[in-house]
Parts: C-alpha cells; structure tokens; sequence
C-alpha cells in the first residue's frame, strides 16, 4: 500500500480513521496497491529471471487474496463516517454542538 505523509500501512488503522469524529474530516482518499504475491522486491543482480512473479518491485503491496477484505473494511469505515455525520447533523449524537 501507498500512504501519505504521517499516516499507518495499516488498513485497519485507517479503516478506523474513517469512522473517528477527530479524524474522518481530514480523510479525502485512500490509495491502495494490490498485487498477486504481498510485499515487494528488488531486483536480483542474477537478473530478472529470478523475480517472484507477481510481486512488486517498486512498492509493497498487499496480496490480492487480501485486496477485497481491505476494501470491505474500508467500505465499514465510510459507512460508519456517513453515518457519524448524519447523527450530527440531525442533533443524535447525543452530544450538544459536536461538529462531526
């Protein structure tokens, strides 16, 4: 996965982010890389013969067998952000003049 500046490679973490009422404002996207094989790798001085195939020689990258848990986890943590605003907008979060 690719992360911005200050952030965590961990997509639980930033599922979680989603759905905080101190950060979930300040989240505009995530950028996830997925390949066959996680991780990464570099080149092999016995040349590329030796590369594992689908595994990333640039970024690390999350397994593909892991690519469609993180997007529905990701998919919790905006639904549970829409839903945060929601409530406060509406005066249900049961805190008076959170601006979430």
């Amino acid at each position: 996965m690719t992360w911005g500046y200050g952030s965590s490679p961990d997509h639980v973490f930033q599922a979680r982010q989603l759905e905080s009422g101190d950060t979930a404002s300040f989240i505009m996207g995530v950028m996830i890389e997925s390949n066959i094989a996680e991780g990464r790798q570099d080149i092999p001085a016995a040349g590329k013969s030796m590369l594992k195939y689908g595994q990333s020689v640039t970024d690390a990258c999350i397994s593909w067998e892991s690519t469609v848990p993180v997007l529905d986890r990701l998919r919790e943590g905006v639904r549970g952000r829409r839903n945060a605003i929601w409530k406060a907008a509406r005066g249900l979060d049961g805190i008076t003049g959170n601006d979430a």
